[in-house]
């Protein structure tokens, strides 16, 4: 079967997961399907995770990772055709998003921290969720609800991280 009929077709997102799969919750992470896309996830992977990374230390972050994977990819993977959801994706951004999400709400809360992300860049990551999940540009293929579900979850912890007493 081709993956257009694939996804043309009834098959349920979950299917796999059903069957017992769950490394397919998290695999996505690790399959890249061009180069210049593996070479900017690693970019802002450096250049974010570092800084969650000490934040938070290495057990913390590891776990943190986990959750972003997993959240955002069953956000994307799960979601219907008619939300832009696919299984037919691949990539570590939705982890990259949750990151975004955390460093930019927490900074924002606690000034203190002595990081800040600037807003243009603020602008680009949300834009490329709105402008995705818009239709505006035919043929977007990004997992935009990915990305969405993990600038959600990232922001989430961030605030409840500064909340907490």
């Amino acid at each position: 079967v081709s993956l257009a009929d694939y996804l043309k077709s009834d098959h349920d997102p979950a299917a796999s997961l059903k069957r017992g799969e769950l490394w397919r919750i998290v695999t996505p992470i690790f399959l890249h399907l061009r180069m210049i896309h593996l070479a900017m996830n690693m970019f802002v992977l450096v250049s974010l995770g570092r800084i969650v990374e000490r934040w938070v230390g290495t057990p913390r972050f590891a776990l943190f990772v986990l959750l972003l994977a997993v959240g955002s990819n069953l956000f994307q993977g799960l979601s219907p055709a008619w939300m832009h959801g696919s299984p037919a994706f691949g990539g570590i951004s939705g982890v990259l998003y949750g990151l975004f999400g955390y460093v930019w709400v927490r900074s924002s809360l606690d000034p203190s921290l002595g990081i800040s992300i600037p807003f243009p860049i603020v602008v680009i990551f949300v834009g490329m969720i709105v402008v995705g999940l818009s239709g505006v540009v035919p043929n977007w293929q990004f997992a935009d609800l990915c990305h969405l579900g993990g600038l959600l979850i990232g922001s989430a912890v961030a605030f409840a991280a500064e909340r907490r007493p």
